[in-house]
């Protein structure tokens, strides 16, 4: 079936209107520079801007633009299971916005692009806003057009925003993508469809500095793909314009979905034939971590050997803790992710006093992470605050990521007494 379908497809494609005299040919186009000749056009391009102002505001550039910048970045995100640490490829980075927010959420970016002035201007940009809090330093690397200088298997993630339909070379490109992302990896494209070299500002961009604006056709991409060792594909299917609607209407659509879905269905269309926002997957991903709020849930088990205390003295708890989520924790070491049983010092009304009262690191061996399904016990003291009626709330936490209630993980809260000696 797959296979009548993309030839139908191909059919389709191959019934394409002619192109007016006067539009540029992108596949003639191709033909008329080397891969070396269009890395010096990338350059020129960047080389010849009076000011440098419009590309260090990305994605802020305007009203009308932003928002699809950072819909279609924020989309690229959720499918790309960002995490501290993990090394991040950032191809055809430009002028590196898209480098410092992936710095800002702690990835070890390395931001490449063709173009060493673009790369310049991305310094520029981090010098100006500097990122927040101890992040790992981006690296920033100059690209061939032909070879990504970095060893097999030794990135986690590759982004390539609104870049790779000015690549010459793709099926070539997407091989030595696959060679440098590890196992279990992700290379997620945000890219325009497959009639982009003849929409105007492609024509224009074309006539005037000569740069690549090529078609994106998904059955070509995937073809290349699969051959460079690519083992899974995948599409973010969204509209990045609003879909606004009365108040009569949006009640249609709430409690009568099929009435308004097929106007929905229409506009999202049209999105999906001039967007594609997908995923090319090498191997299996790898389950998460902790270091990833996603797929942390704990079921906890505490047990209070008294529940009255003297000042100055302290509570015995013995608790036993499994992890029933997706992820595995990383040991309490671990300075982001790490995770440890955290209990939150109520009133007797249950308000918050200290939502930092006391930690403790659940037992483990060697430093070997607590996979889903796993439980330990461990047990321990907790210092008795002053005089008063408290309740304890026991969760897990994992450190600088957030605490497991928020991600729905029921916490154990236990009423306590201190009493004067």
């Amino acid at each position: 079936m797959l296979a009548r379908i993309l030839s139908y497809i191909r059919k389709i494609r191959g019934r394409r209107r002619p192109l007016p005299a006067d539009m540029v040919d992108v596949k003639k186009l191709l033909k008329s520079y080397t891969v070396e000749e269009l890395c010096q056009r990338a350059d020129e391009y960047y080389l010849k801007r009076e000011s440098t102002d419009y590309l260090l505001a990305k994605p802020l550039i305007d009203a009308d633009e932003a928002p699809h910048l950072l819909i279609n970045f924020a989309k690229a995100l959720q499918g790309l299971r960002i995490q501290p640490g993990i090394k991040v490829l950032d191809f055809a980075a430009g002028s590196c916005w898209t480098t410092r927010f992936l710095t800002q959420l702690g990835a070890k970016v390395i931001a490449m692009d063709v173009s060493k002035t673009a790369l310049d201007i991305g310094k520029d940009l981090f010098a100006r806003h500097k990122v927040i809090g101890e992040r790992p330093t981006p690296e920033f690397m100059v690209y061939d057009g032909r070879k990504i200088d970095l060893p097999s298997a030794s990135v986690d993630r590759i982004l390539c925003m609104d870049a790779f339909h000015h690549v010459p070379n793709p099926a070539d490109v997407l091989k030595e993508m696959a060679r440098v992302l590890k196992e279990g990896g992700i290379a997620c494209f945000v890219e325009p469809g497959a009639d982009h070299s003849r929409s105007p500002q492609s024509q224009e961009e074309m006539k005037k500095y000569k740069v690549i604006e090529d078609d994106i056709v998904m059955q070509d991409i995937w073809a290349w793909a699969s051959a460079a060792g690519f083992t899974g594909i995948e599409f973010s299917v969204y509209n990045a314009d609003p879909y606004i609607v009365s108040l009569k209407e949006h009640e249609t659509l709430r409690q009568y979905p099929g009435v308004g879905a097929l106007r929905y269905y229409r506009k999202l269309r049209n999105e999906i034939n001039s967007r594609n926002t997908f995923f090319l997957y090498k191997g299996v991903p790898e389950g998460g971590d902790s270091k990833n709020i996603k797929g942390l849930k704990a079921g906890l088990k505490v047990a209070l050997g008294a529940a009255r205390a003297g000042e100055g003295g302290a509570f015995s708890v013995r608790a036993t803790l499994t992890n029933e989520g997706s992820s595995q924790w990383l040991p309490a070491s671990v300075k982001v992710g790490g995770v440890n049983l955290g209990v939150h010092l109520l009133d007797e009304r249950s308000a918050m006093i200290d939502l930092d009262y006391f930690r403790k690191a659940p037992p483990y061996e060697n430093d070997r992470p607590i996979a889903p399904g796993e439980s330990v016990t461990l047990s321990f003291d907790i210092p008795a605050p002053p005089k008063g009626i408290y309740v304890l709330e026991f969760d897990m936490v994992a450190e600088n990521v957030n605490w497991f209630a928020r991600n729905s993980s029921q916490t154990v809260r236990k009423r306590v007494r201190v009493e004067s000696v």
